[in-house]
């Protein structure tokens, strides 16, 4: 599964927010709030997934252009989140 991109996030909180105003008049949306609310935990959580790898390779480039690592050692530690 990928992420959803930010616009995407963006799309997702405007439609819930949308669905939170019927909701108030017709509790029949109840069901459409609880699927989008996991819909935008299930993203979020994917999305912050995809930025920490991301940091964590930018981390590694860094170290290896400075020459502090190589991409071809191998640590015993476990790899920094």
């Amino acid at each position: 599964m990928q992420a959803a991109s930010g616009a995407e996030l963006n799309r997702l909180h405007a439609t819930l927010q949308t669905v939170a105003e019927l909701m108030i008049d017709d509790p029949g949306y109840t069901l459409t709030f609880e699927r989008l609310e996991y819909e935008i935990k299930i993203e979020t959580t994917a999305l912050s997934g995809q930025m920490a790898a991301q940091l964590r390779a930018r981390a590694l480039l860094r170290q290896r252009d400075t020459g502090t690592s190589s991409a071809l050692s191998i640590s015993s530690d476990p790899p920094s989140p």
